[in-house]
């Protein structure tokens, strides 16, 4: 049976990431790009074609078959020439696939299309394997290999043909599935599971809970308009122990800033210019530490999927249902680490970070869906459906704010759906939310 790691541990890389933003910052900026994997295939292949030469240097037993040049120069002509076509078929289905996302899902999900690894792994084969044809040719007219160079480059060749058509044929079925919807909806659910375990299980960013906001009456306002994308927490607590200050975070990761907005409040005078440094701003969310993204751009998904053009509700019941699975998991984790005998350390005690709400969740992943589905039945069914299971979670706080959006979504049904049998259904939905909520209040029936 596979362990689980114990409630609020992480790894010694996400710890790196969390201290230096910096360095998930490059990590996801490589992720992203198409060429990183590729450049390094290619670099590859021009050392295994040259070491191959080595081979002539090793003490081979006698009778070492002797390869003929014009068979390896064959096989190598033949990958080179075959390679580059199908790289190029590659490139053409991988932009169809990306196009496809962002005209059916959302523009959201084209990152975490563009860092499929399959994708890349089979474009990085393929260019590889064009590069490592073309050198060994030339190296072939050059006599650079002697008997045991050819024989080590023949054997490498074959499995380098047998390591192409297994990429090939494995990257086809992936790319049949790559601009799909499914697989956005997938995706988004990956990324944002990611990012909301990391908030449940380090809901302060090892800072301390703000407390009593009043004294923070300097505020630290930024330079520039955009997204947070990301805090140096490790920065922020530089600088306040350097006046001797506490420093209150008031833009979370995601949250859009200008220079009328504060990003963060502090109890007496400090370098607001070192200060507004460690915040990362950009004019796009990213997926990585805003956890709030990924519900985002799935409501987003679901409220294209409920426009009059596209009508297609079962995708926003999709939706709906990995929202669900997203919530609990963040409040599962969270309840896990609160419950823990050894809570996690405090590293940044001059430092006041605001934690996620149960409430802010949900309006970021049902509003939107309850906006544009109130007049499709099954939709609004479905959503107090996904609510009842949430007021059944046992987490006062994720309970109560199912409760508030099972009220606010019923309102929205009431005003766009006129046969009244319809509407009671969605009453009678919307009534089994309290009672999972009354349910779960009592101690004999509450989830611990």
């Amino acid at each position: 049976m596979k362990s689980r790691r114990p409630p609020g541990s992480t790894s010694w890389w996400e710890r790196q990431l969390e201290r230096y933003p910096l360095v998930r910052r490059g990590a996801d900026w490589l992720q992203e790009k198409l060429w990183v994997r590729p450049v390094l295939y290619s670099i590859g292949a021009v050392i295994v074609a040259v070491t191959s030469g080595f081979a002539d240097l090793l003490p081979f037993p006698d009778g070492v078959p002797d390869i003929a040049t014009e068979l390896i120069s064959t096989l190598m002509s033949v990958l080179t020439a075959s390679m580059l076509g199908v790289a190029t078929f590659a490139v053409a289905s991988m932009v169809s696939a990306y196009a496809s996302v962002g005209s059916n899902a959302t523009p959201r999900a084209f990152s975490l299309i563009v860092a499929d690894d399959m994708s890349k792994r089979a474009l990085s084969t393929f260019i590889g394997a064009f590069i490592f044809g073309t050198i060994g040719l030339i190296a072939l007219n050059l006599k650079f290999y002697d008997v045991q160079g050819r024989l080590a480059l023949f054997t490498i060749t074959l499995l380098i043909y047998a390591w192409v058509i297994w990429t090939f044929v494995s990257w086809v079925d992936a790319v049949a599935r790559l601009g799909r919807m499914e697989t956005a909806i997938q995706r988004l659910e990956r990324a944002c599971g990611r990012a909301l375990r990391e908030a449940g299980r380090s809901p302060f960013r090892g800072a301390m809970a703000p407390e009593d906001t009043s004294d923070f009456g300097h505020i630290v306002g930024p330079d520039e308009v955009g997204h947070v994308l990301d805090i140096d927490m490790a920065r922020l607590q530089e600088e306040a122990e350097r006046h001797q200050a506490v420093l209150l975070v008031v833009a979370r990761p995601g949250d859009f800033v200008d220079p009328c907005r504060p990003i963060a409040r502090v109890d007496r005078e400090v370098d607001a210019e070192a200060v507004a440094s460690a915040f990362f701003i950009g004019p796009q969310r990213t997926f990585s530490g805003d956890a709030r993204f990924g519900l985002v751009a799935l409501s987003q998904v679901a409220s294209r999927a409920l426009s009059p053009g596209v009508n297609d509700p079962g995708t926003a019941i999709d939706v709906i249902g990995t929202s669900v699975r997203l919530l609990l998991d963040w409040s599962r984790v969270r309840r896990e680490c609160a419950r823990a005998e050894s809570q996690p350390e405090v590293a940044y005690p001059n430092v006041r970070f605001p934690r996620l709400t149960a409430e802010t969740l949900l309006d970021d992943a049902y509003t939107s869906i309850a906006r544009y589905g109130a007049q499709h039945l099954d939709v609004s069914l479905r959503l107090q459906r996904a609510l009842e299971s949430l007021a059944r979670s046992g987490d006062p706080e994720l309970t109560e704010a199912a409760v508030e959006l099972s009220k606010s979504a019923l309102e929205r049904c009431r005003l766009h759906i006129d046969y009244d049998e319809d509407l009671r259904r969605v009453e009678k939905a919307a009534a089994a939310v309290e009672e999972a909520a009354s349910e779960s209040a009592t101690p004999s029936r509450s989830v611990s």
